[in-house]
């Protein structure tokens, strides 16, 4: 045990340690002024603050003091002048004097102060800082002398951004589900009476139509019609950077698409464009066209319907090039011979006819001939013109007999007053060889009992570069090794223009037999050489060859897609009854849902042709990626 002379020396050490451990931590602390302004789009690196052209902006700053813990902190001697700003124009010219703080305000504790800024007319941008020394610790007195008054740390920069528009900032009904694609309404609101147009507001994945906006009798309450575009998933509204006023940004969530109805001919269907060739050195060979594809498997589509289809087209504006016109107009009621597309088929609107590969197919009724019928509206002076910008751009518009959006494609925005860049670049039309090649849409399914969209089916966003690849970049050539040709223009061109009529396609199945094991089960086994959009097998059976086939596999036999690999596949039929004859059949299911029967089968023999089959395959688009 410690005597008592040496432990009181001992416990005042103890303690002197501790109080100077103490006295080092306050003397060490780390205090920061943390910067806060209201930010109204927090979807920017910098803080952005609404303003009134030409007139001054005020907004508030709070400085909040905090330790290297996070813990607000008193601090003393902090004022207005401890606060730099710097205020610059648009052009990023100083303004003297653009921005000025009010006399801060403290809190209870003062660990927190709040000013008003003013920013003047002319200023659209905003520097804050607090500098080090600004502020410091209370400190504390110890034989007479102050101690820990610690000046506090230099702060971040704020940027702020002044948005000024032509009134006090709207605001946007809230986001909100759209059920299909049929059109819907948002609401803009005002706290004075204004003018809004279309080009006011930027709409991405959908349309405004000419009579889409309307007001009530003060102005103030704008009721703004949005058409979505086909197969969008998200509606996004936000103000056009050259638009008269500025509002929060909406976003509008797209459900199934829903087909369009309404034809007075009764026909009905789903077009998208497909695909497009574009490039051209104005030879007679290299002629442009676009191609329209019905997808319903049942349905026509009427494009003389109502006031009739049309396809409005927008051209880059070139002052290099004369021979293309910046806009034109097809009407599908008014102008040619192409009517009606076939369920699951293609038309083609062409640049000027020319040679292809199946005169029998390439019809009057399926091509529309640009030069023939609207040469003066494209401003086409021979048919070696092109009507599509060949190299850097154009934006496409269908729409429907009642002037509603039924797709849209391309890197411009469409819109006739806007001298615009493209908003990407269009992929080289030519291959490194020299030979053209076309871009083609991709596409996805939506399974409506998952909720999931995949690879194909529904048209990708045609305004986007990520909805197109080119046709030299695919498969293709795997077709042209099976001596499948479609081609208009060139026959060295990439690209399959109007293949849904019903162009052969081989599929190569090289065996197709069930057999009943030792057990009784019945095991079918089958083998393809080659596989082209395949989505899938069913196996169908039935008691007599004549008899009504019935599907017999619960769910989609999953197939390859698109191979030229033999694939060998195995399916139990556990549904078999011992001592029955049965018949099997073998039906295929392209990616559009298109059914073909590939071969027919007694459980003892085959009774189909063996060998290589050819069925008639009219889905070679959906061969995307």
């Amino acid at each position: 045990m410690l005597s008592k002379k040496l432990a009181l020396p001992l416990i005042f050490a103890i303690l002197l340690v501790a109080g100077l451990a103490f006295f080092t931590t306050l003397a060490t602390a780390n205090v920061t002024p943390i910067l806060t302004v209201t930010d109204v789009d927090d979807t920017t690196p910098d803080i952005q603050v609404y303003g009134i052209t030409s007139e001054s902006v005020t907004f508030a700053l709070t400085v909040t003091f905090q330790n290297a813990a996070g813990v607000n902190t008193e601090v003393t001697g902090f004022d207005v002048n401890d606060i730099d700003l710097i205020a610059a124009d648009s052009n990023g010219n100083v303004v003297q004097r653009g921005a000025v703080a009010t006399s801060v305000q403290p809190n209870t504790d003062r660990s927190v102060y709040t000013t008003t800024i003013t920013v003047e007319g002319n200023v659209d941008q905003v520097i804050i800082r607090v500098p080090r020394g600004a502020a410091n610790l209370p400190g504390r007195i110890v034989n007479l002398d102050v101690v820990d008054d610690d000046p506090t740390q230099e702060s971040d920069r704020k940027v702020i951004h002044v948005i000024r528009s032509a009134s006090p900032p709207l605001t946007l009904s809230d986001d909100m589900p759209i059920s299909g694609n049929a059109p819907f309404t948002v609401t803009f609101t005002s706290t004075r009476a204004i003018t809004l147009v279309r080009t006011d507001i930027d709409v991405t994945g959908g349309f405004i139509p000419s009579d889409g906006l309307s007001a009530d009798a003060t102005e103030k309450v704008w009721t703004v019609t949005i058409v979505p575009g086909v197969g969008v998933k998200k509606i996004t509204v936000e103000p056009t950077p050259a638009g008269s006023y500025i509002f929060p940004t909406g976003t509008f969530t797209v459900g199934l698409p829903v087909t369009r109805r309404g034809s007075v001919r009764t026909l009905t269907g789903t077009v998208t464009i497909s695909e497009i060739m574009f490039a051209t050195n104005r030879s007679t060979s290299e002629i442009q066209w676009i191609e329209l594809f019905n997808s319903s498997n049942t349905e026509a589509v009427a494009l003389d319907a109502d006031s009739g289809w049309s396809l409005i087209i927008e051209n880059y504006d070139d002052p290099n090039r004369t021979e293309a016109a910046r806009f034109g107009r097809i009407n599908f009621k008014d102008d040619g011979d192409v009517k009606t597309i076939p369920p699951n088929q293609a038309v083609l609107i062409v640049s000027s006819g020319g040679r292809n590969s199946n005169s029998a197919h390439f019809v009057p009724t399926r091509v529309f001939k640009v030069y023939s019928e609207l040469a003066a509206e494209f401003g086409m002076r021979s048919t070696r013109d092109p009507f599509l910008h060949p190299t850097r751009g154009f934006h496409i518009k269908l729409v429907d007999g009642r002037n509603e959006l039924a797709d849209e494609v391309g890197n411009l925005d469409g819109k006739i007053r806007t001298f615009d860049q493209p908003t990407w670049q269009l992929p080289d039309g030519r291959t490194g060889s020299g030979d053209r090649t076309s871009i083609i849409r991709r596409y996805r399914n939506y399974n409506q009992r998952t909720g999931v969209y995949t690879k194909k089916g529904i048209a990708h966003d045609g305004t986007q570069r990520e909805g197109w690849i080119p046709a030299a970049d695919t498969g293709f050539s795997y077709v042209a090794r099976k001596n499948v040709e479609t081609w208009y223009g060139n026959s060295f061109d990439y690209g399959t223009p109007g293949l849904r009529a019903g162009q052969a396609l081989p599929v190569q199945l090289s065996h197709f037999r069930p057999e009943r094991t030792e057990t009784g089960i019945v095991v079918i086994r089958w083998t393809t050489e080659s596989e082209v959009d395949n989505a899938g097998f069913n196996i169908l059976r039935s008691q007599t060859k004549a008899g009504e086939f019935k599907t017999i596999n619960t769910s989609l036999i999953q197939g390859a897609g698109t191979t030229s690999e033999r694939n060998t596949y195995t399916w139990t039929d556990t549904t078999a009854k011992p001592n029955v004859v049965y018949y099997y059949r073998i039906e295929d299911v392209s990616f559009a849902g298109e059914r073909q029967t590939l071969a027919t089968s007694h459980l003892r023999g085959l009774i189909s042709a063996k060998g290589k089959l050819t069925t008639q395959w009219g889905e070679l688009k959906h061969l995307r990626d």
